[in-house]
């Protein structure tokens, strides 16, 4: 027993100097002058996100399969505010007027609320199976289920005002259309509700079933079934006003106005001239892609399963921005006026920042310096990142129609492809399973020691030699056992001692 627990108080200590200490904060991203967009921070939220990211002024909202909502900081990463749910988040979150809502997955489901600046419950309410995030036109809150039930609900207390059963799974979020609740459904049909009443407007067959909301543009309504159908309605009436069909199948719905942006599961884009869906341009990105693009700026962000997001010339398809995240991209891009944020299936958001292009223009194919190097085991923290850059030349005009507005240049300059670094992750998200591993490997340890005391004790009693024999062998593999037991017991001990300082670092509530 002596000799077990030297042994393993031997190993712990031999891991605690192994284990990295306290993170630093990461150097420089590069230098801003030489790139129309900068690595900005990165937030590790612990386990995959929910597929919507909520932008709100300030702040980036997101969810986890963890059970984890948490409002991000937009300028520097930092976390606001973090809940805990009784499931995880899949869906996302929307936004209404009295705060945050979404669905909690199975076996709870529950559709609640929160403070938008607190986290603060304000209301929580049973529901059932849900994709998407829910909707909202300002005080009232708008969710199906995944069977079809769909209902409206007042934002401040939860309560429901009307209900509607739709004939056909849901698989997609709703859309609204000014006083038009949009529900898809996989059962070939489109159906159009008053937002007030839940009264049926009007229903069509947009030609298959559908996994992303209508789009609304100038009273049209254009639906991308996911066998390529695509389809323009009149959103007053439904009818049918044009159609053509796409090659490939499709899991996300449209994008964009002018052009009109559809990607397929195999990584196919296509921009399509809103009035008469004729194709613009097509290109291949040579992976899959199942999440909305989004376009803002001139630009087609488009978030692939490879880690990559491409940011694409809306006019011709041609390639501005490669982005680069060390998971495959689970949520529809965000891009605003500020900059490109960026949710992973790692439990990553990565922020990217627009930089004005300075006043003097350098030579063609300079590139942006490299980051100072991490310490091995360092890890950002506090919004800062360590990334690497390389780099792509792009003419002024490039760069002017890459750019958002305000963002600008007039000479030769080269566009920096930014890639971030393979974090080193801390040990935060295993502080449970750690600390049960560290309970059920000690209880073992004693069970086992009780079992070889016995062992021996009837290596002493016995008269038998066959017997005295056989117990000594027993006793002996035991203690043997009880060495590795407690060996494992310490090591997880230390683990979970680590792990729970780095949760307590990164600011997570226990």
């Amino acid at each position: 027993m002596r000799a077990a627990t030297a042994i393993s108080l031997s190993a712990a200590a031999i891991l605690a100097l192994a284990l990295p200490g306290a993170p630093a904060a990461a150097g420089a991203a590069g230098d801003p002058g030489t790139a129309a967009l900068q690595a900005a921070w990165r937030a590790d939220l612990g386990r995959a996100l929910g597929t919507e990211l909520a932008r709100l002024p300030g702040g980036i909202a997101v969810t986890t399969l963890e059970r984890r909502c948490a409002l991000l900081d937009a300028a520097t990463g930092r976390r606001l505010w973090t809940a805990r749910e009784s499931d995880g988040v899949g869906g996302g979150l929307g936004v209404s007027a009295a705060g945050l809502v979404g669905v909690t997955d199975p076996p709870g489901q529950r559709l609640f609320c929160r403070d938008a600046e607190t986290g603060r419950l304000l209301w929580r309410r049973p529901w059932t199976e849900t994709i998407g995030a829910p909707v909202s036109n300002g005080a009232t809150v708008f969710v199906a289920g995944l069977s079809g039930r769909v209902a409206a609900c007042d934002g401040a207390t939860g309560e429901t005002l009307w209900e509607y059963r739709a004939p056909g799974l849901v698989r997609s979020r709703l859309g609204l259309a000014g006083s038009l609740l949009l529900v898809p459904t996989t059962g070939d049909t489109l159906i159009a509700l008053a937002t007030e009443s839940g009264e049926v407007r009007w229903g069509a067959a947009p030609g298959g079933a559908l996994y992303g909301p209508p789009l609304e543009q100038g009273g049209r309504l254009y639906t991308l079934s996911g066998a390529g159908a695509l389809r323009a309605l009149d959103a007053v009436s439904g009818e049918r006003l044009a159609g053509r069909d796409l090659p490939g199948f499709f899991r996300s719905g449209l994008a964009g106005g002018s052009p009109l942006v559809a990607v397929s599961t195999g990584g196919r884009v296509f921009a399509l001239r809103a009035e008469d869906l004729a194709v613009l341009w097509e290109r291949d990105c040579d992976q899959a892609a199942e999440i909305e693009p989004r376009v803002h700026g001139g630009l087609v962000w488009i978030g692939l399963r490879d880690g990559r997001v491409l940011g694409l010339d809306a006019s011709s398809g041609e390639a501005r921005y490669e982005l680069r995240v060390t998971a495959p991209v689970r949520a529809p891009i965000l891009a605003d006026a500020s900059g490109v944020f960026v949710g992973a299936g790692g439990g990553e958001v990565v922020a990217y920042r627009w930089l004005a292009p300075p006043g003097d223009a350098r030579p063609s194919g300079a590139c942006a310096r490299r980051a100072p190097p991490q310490t091995p085991g360092q890890r950002p923290r506090g919004g800062e990142a360590h990334f690497r850059w390389g780099c792509l030349t792009l003419a002024s005009a490039d760069l002017d129609a890459a750019a958002p507005a305000g963002v600008s240049g007039r000479a030769a300059r080269p566009l920096c492809r930014t890639e971030a670094s393979p974090p080193a992750r801390g040990l935060s998200r295993w502080r449970w399973p750690a600390t049960l591993a560290w309970g059920v490997c000690t209880a073992l340890a004693f069970g086992l020691q009780d079992r070889a005391d016995r062992e021996y004790g009837l290596y002493l009693s016995a008269g038998s030699p066959g017997t005295r024999e056989r117990a000594l062998a027993a006793s002996k593999d035991y203690d043997r056992a009880v060495i590795g037991a407690w060996l494992a017991a310490e090591v997880s001990f230390a683990v979970g001692v680590k792990a729970w300082l780095d949760s307590r670092a990164e600011g997570e509530a226990p």
